[in-house]
């Protein structure tokens, strides 16, 4: 097993492999005319995120991607990890494990803080796996705000009027 950073030759691998990954979890899979804003976020100039692979026997079976973040109780960078995929062939082997303690390790090599990510409550094998090798589980609540305007143009604007009024709320009130 190999685990290695994904070089812009291996776009392509990592694109198909995050539409299996949708796939898996039921969600939509990325719209193929993305790929090439992909290509540029990914391996462009300044590149937004960091992609990992593990190959065995030359075939890519395993996917994490992650960007960085920062944490301001530390003032240190935070590696974020955004996607966790292994193939359904190769689960249960320790792939998933090896990759995150990699990229545990690569956030230590690199000064920063800690390594972060989060799972959906409804995947018990995930979890597992998280509660085997994270040093302590944070209890938290995340909240997105969907920036999309295809689902329902008004609502999300909406929405986004009431957020930004609340924050202003917020900022007058300190």
């Amino acid at each position: 097993m190999e685990i290695m950073r994904a070089q812009r030759r291996h776009a392509a691998r990592v694109f198909e492999l995050l539409g299996e990954f949708a796939r898996a979890e039921n969600q939509p899979v990325p719209d193929p005319t993305l790929y090439f804003k992909f290509l540029d976020d990914g391996w462009g100039a300044t590149p937004r995120f960091e992609a990992w692979l593990v190959v065995i026997d030359g075939i890519e079976v395993a996917l994490a991607l992650a960007f960085n973040i920062y944490s301001s109780f530390q003032a240190k960078q935070v590696l974020y990890l955004e996607d966790l995929f292994v193939v359904n062939s190769r689960r249960r082997q320790g792939i998933a494990s090896a990759l995150v303690q990699h990229l545990a390790n690569s956030a230590i090599e690199r000064g920063y803080a800690r390594l972060d990510w989060s799972c959906k409550g409804d995947n018990p094998a995930a979890s597992s796996l998280y509660r085997k090798v994270c040093d302590r589980e944070q209890p938290k609540t995340s909240y997105s705000i969907v920036t999309k305007r295809e689902r329902n143009p008004t609502g999300d604007a909406e929405k986004l009027l009431r957020w930004q009024s609340i924050c202003r709320n917020l900022v007058s009130q300190a």
